[in-house]
Parts: structure tokens; sequence; C-alpha cells
């Protein structure tokens, strides 16, 4: 719930560290216009009592990884905290969320079954941990370090595949991402709706595919992809306020004439097909995670999509290595 309470005030998680006494978390927080950078977060959530030494070490770790907001999340209220540890609070400007503040929000936030599962994958498993798992996703494994993370139940490697595609285009590239599939189980949806930012504004949406060999469009699938390829553009036209221009397919790899595949469904729905191999995705992940915010806008994955059908790590590498000659920045 301490976690879910961090994204309700708009913090995006990037780094998750549990210890035997407490959990360390790593975001950053989005201002309102006109401010375009984003407030670095360290957050605690403390397991026990609050105590000055406890507050001491947590606050060189925040002044050590540069936060700009330093939150304390605990399961006592302010008020019962000793005037010592008080003081320190306030002394190191730590801001702190007490049991009752996590109640109340727990009490006044409705979720659906569903979403409430998916969230409950990151608020166990890092972003950066699900994006370098993502090819074993797609292969239709979960290794067993994130399971037990995760817990009971457990979660099928198609979720997985699904969150952390999820967090590549949300966390790595710092897009908004309107999660679709996990709503409506079974039906005709793509798994989501991604709208880019900076200059060259466009929306793709995306399915993901796990499969323990590789995946291969029949032509059932290409009318059900038409199918819902043209129903979506009014959609997000009218709920995201930019044109649809790409479908998305992630797999470990792919069968069949992906070049056919294409041109009928850019024929019918004026939406180019592009197919990403989870490995590629996988390149882009991590390269786009250590990416400062104001540099993400500067990404244009145009350049990626529409160079071949099935995106090759040859073009990836290439705009990788042009991005960062051109911009002078890799982190």
């Amino acid at each position: 719930m301490a976690v879910s309470y961090l994204r309700s005030i708009g913090v995006s998680i990037v780094g998750y560290y549990p210890y035997e006494h407490a959990i360390d978390i790593v975001g950053f927080l989005k201002l309102p216009s006109p401010f375009k950078i984003p407030l670095k977060v360290v957050a605690e959530i403390a397991k026990g009592s609050v105590t000055v030494d406890a507050i001491d070490g947590f606050s060189k770790l925040a002044k050590n990884s540069l936060a700009e907001k330093v939150l304390l999340l605990a399961p006592s209220d302010l008020a019962q905290l000793d005037p010592d540890a008080k003081k320190k609070l306030e002394n190191e400007r730590i801001e702190f969320i007490g049991r009752e503040d996590i109640t109340i929000f727990s009490k006044t936030t409705t979720k659906s079954r569903a979403k409430q599962e998916y969230e409950r994958i990151r608020d166990f498993v890092s972003p950066n941990k699900l994006i370098r798992e993502l090819p074993i996703f797609a292969k239709q494994v979960v290794p067993e370090d994130i399971q037990r993370m995760i817990g009971e139940p457990k979660l099928e490697a198609w979720q997985l595949l699904e969150e952390a595609v999820y967090c590549t285009f949300r966390y790595g590239f710092g897009y908004t991402v309107r999660q679709l599939g996990k709503e409506a189980l079974f039906k005709n949806e793509p798994e989501g709706v991604v709208t880019t930012g900076g200059t060259s504004q466009f929306a793709l949406i995306y399915d993901c595919k796990s499969s323990s060999t590789k995946y291969a469009m029949s032509a059932e699938d290409e009318r059900t992809y038409v199918g819902y390829v043209a129903k979506k553009k009014k959609e997000v036209m009218n709920l995201d306020h930019c044109e649809l221009k790409y479908f998305v397919i992630i797999s470990p790899d792919f069968l069949g004439d992906a070049k056919l595949r294409r041109e009928n469904i850019l024929k019918e729905t004026q939406v180019l097909l592009a197919l990403i191999k989870a490995e590629t995705l996988r390149k882009l992940g991590l390269w786009t995670i250590d990416i400062p915010s104001d540099l993400k806008a500067l990404i244009d994955l145009r350049d990626v999509l529409t160079k071949e059908v099935i995106v090759s790590d040859r073009t990836v590498d290439s705009y990788i290595k042009s991005f960062d000659e051109k911009y002078q920045k890799r982190y």
C-alpha cells in the first residue's frame, strides 16, 4: 500500500531495494507546467519503529543519491515518534508519511481487481528488473527470484511480459501509456496505447505475444488486427489527442511473411505494422533508462519503426550510436 501511495502522488519508481528493516525506493516526481524536469525522489518504507539512527542512515543515503525530495513512510504516526526523532526529521527536511495518511488513502482509492494485481507486480519488482527480464518472460518463463519477490498468487509469464513492456515505454522512454489488455481479458484488445512526447508526437498501440518458439501471424490474426487497429484510431484521437501511426507486436521471434502482413494492414488502416523481438526491445529499454528526462523527449522512435518490418538489432544499434554522438550523452 505504501508503494501505491507513492504512485498516487505522481512518483514514477525506477529502483526498489528491499532490506531487513526497510525498503528504499528511488523515483522521479513529475512537476506541473511550466516545469519540465522531474524531481528525483528517494523514499524509505520503514518496517518497524523510526529511530534517530535509522533516520540518520536514511538521510545520508538520500544525500548521496542527490535526492531533491525525501520521504519516510512508516507504520506509525508522527505523534508516536519520540521528540528527538521528530527533531531529526525536521532538521533533515524529511517528509513523514504515517499510518493514518496511508490508511486514508487506501479507503478513498478504488481499483479494479485486475488493476490491483498488475500494480502489485510493480510494488515488488522494480521496472528496471522487469525490463532486464523481458526476453525471458517472452519465452514463457518466470525466473525464480522474481516469483519469490511477488509471492502468492503466482503470476503467469504473459502477465509479466505485458508489465515489462509497459515499464519499457513508461519508465524507459518516459512516454504516456494507457494499458488496455488487462482490463479486457479474452477480448480483441491490444495491450496498450503509447503516446510519445516532444515535437514529433504520435501514438502507437502494442500487443505482446509470449511463445516458447516464434510467433507467426496467421490470416485470421491479420483480420483481427485490422479490426481493432481501425477501431482504435478514432478512440486514440479522442482520448489521447494524437494520431495513431504504428501497431507494434512484441515476441521472442517471428515467422511467416511479415512484409505481406504489413502491407495488408497498412492498406486497410493506414497504420504501419512493426515487429520487435523482445531482446531488441530490452536493448532499447535499458538504453533509455539512464537518459535524462529532457533528452528522452528528443528520441524519435519513427527512425526505428519505419525502416523494416522486423526491427533489427543493427537498426537499433545504429540509432543509439547516432543519438549518443549527436547529443553527447550516454550514462
